[in-house]
């Protein structure tokens, strides 16, 4: 799929084709885990070209999730979602932004 699906399913999941679209709740998913802060710094890196690199690493180090208090790499041992998960997440809203077309299926089809 387009990188526009690969994101939309890293964030979103339905059991049925027919049923609406829902946040993912696969605690193995870093956007099961996502808070405002820490959408805000995936959207930041992911706009400052960010990935698999060492700054990208560096700052979500250093990122707080306002829903626990917890600075990553806690919330990443507490949760077993890797700081590597979290940079391609990054990875991939950079690529669906770049990107631009949307998914061929339709926004709902295929996930």
């Amino acid at each position: 799929g387009t990188p526009s699906c690969r994101l939309a399913r890293a964030l979103f999941h339905r059991v049925q084709p027919d049923e609406p679209l829902r946040p993912t709740t696969n605690r193995s998913l870093p956007a099961a885990h996502l808070s405002p802060s820490l959408v805000a710094h995936v959207l930041a890196l992911a706009d400052a070209g960010g990935g698999a690199d060492a700054a990208t690493h560096s700052a979500l180090k250093s990122a707080v999730c306002s829903d626990t208090g917890l600075a990553l790499p806690a919330l990443a041992r507490e949760t077993g979602v890797t700081i590597a998960r979290f940079e391609r997440l990054v990875e991939a809203v950079r690529d669906a932004d770049a990107d631009g077309s949307a998914c061929r299926h339709g926004p709902a089809e295929g996930l």
